[in-house]
């Protein structure tokens, strides 16, 4: 494999961003154009990618790794507001609505892991019941606050997914470690075990993950929305897996790994214009039921009709690992 050096892609907006146009329409069909950073497909040309963090690079050096590996991409963006069509099954996200939390203690991870993941559970089988799955076990997993403001990491702007195919595996190879990190004494403190990632997974029970994903602030989110690639839109060939050792400042055995979009003008993108305190983006970012494995790529863009000086962005995102067993309700 490549080892590529690069930047935290969590960061500043697409300076290669240039002025762009809005649909004539601003309602529920309207539309933005979006700018997004696609990984070069020469990039990967050699087999599967490691990234490392460069962040005690320069600036100038991190500008050279990330221009040579990513390519910026123009598209529409649609509203997905008044598209009940657009689901988990079907474009692999959905808006669940009527979730406020009076949660504020954000930057503690402590307080998080046990006020807010209990919340998030609640919400991922809720809305995993109203696509007529029975939940076995929902368990929140881990979390990351972003923040423009450099409390936190920034939007993450370029098009990922956070797992591949190989996520039950890796999960289980950190559990047969005698010495088990942190992810993996998380996981068993709130009561998952190897056997929920097993071999048989694809007959036992079925293994889902969801992004849950929110804005924190009080005011409709504008800046540095959310977007959503149609998964229906997404080839097996345009993905990318990439391996992250020190993701996040954190090392972990095996490492993290996820996938990476090449661009593909068939690829279809949606957001929700103004999210609202209350609302919570879902996104399936893995599930043993699907054959082959084609995600949810996503990634943060900055639409051209938010006003100057609006609020930054402040957002939480919540992945929550679903166990289902396997039955004629384990269907997506």
């Amino acid at each position: 494999p490549d080892s590529v050096g690069a930047r935290n892609l969590s960061g500043t907006p697409n300076t290669m961003a240039a002025q762009a146009a809005r649909g004539s329409d601003a309602g529920p069909d309207g539309w933005v154009e979006g700018t997004f950073n696609y990984l070069r497909r020469s990039t990967s040309d050699r087999g599967s990618l490691e990234v490392r963090s460069q962040s005690q690079a320069d600036s100038a050096t991190k500008k050279t790794v990330v221009a040579s590996m990513f390519e910026p991409v123009k598209t529409r963006v649609r509203s997905a507001r008044g598209h009940p069509e657009l689901n988990l099954e079907t474009a692999g996200f959905a808006l669940a609505g009527g979730h406020p939390t009076s949660f504020t203690d954000w930057h503690s991870s402590t307080a998080v892991e046990a006020e807010y993941y209990p919340e998030m559970e609640r919400v991922a089988r809720r809305v995993l019941s109203q696509h007529g799955l029975r939940v076995q076990k929902a368990v929140c997993v881990n979390h990351i606050v972003r923040d423009e403001s450099g409390n936190g990491l920034g939007p993450h702007r370029v098009v990922h997914n956070d797992y591949t195919e190989t996520y039950p595996a890796r999960i289980r190879a950190g559990f047969a470690r005698a010495e088990r990190e942190g992810l993996w004494t998380l996981m068993t403190r709130r009561g998952l075990t190897s056997a929920d990632f097993g071999e048989q997974a694809d007959t036992q029970c079925r293994l889902v993950v969801v992004n849950l994903w929110r804005s924190r602030s009080a005011v409709p989110l504008k800046t540095a929305p959310l977007a959503m690639c149609d998964r229906r839109s997404v080839a097996t060939n345009d993905l990318c897996p990439v391996r992250l050792p020190g993701y996040n400042g954190e090392t972990i055995d095996p490492p993290h790994e996820i996938s990476l979009g090449h661009a593909n003008p068939k690829h279809t993108w949606w957001y929700y214009p103004d999210l609202g305190p209350d609302e919570i983006i879902c996104l399936k970012t893995f599930d043993t039921a699907a054959q082959p494995f084609v995600p949810t790529l996503h990634s943060a863009f900055d639409d051209p009709t938010t006003p100057s000086r609006y609020r930054q962005r402040e957002s939480i995102e919540a992945r929550v690992v679903c166990v289902i067993p396997q039955g004629p309700s384990a269907k997506l």
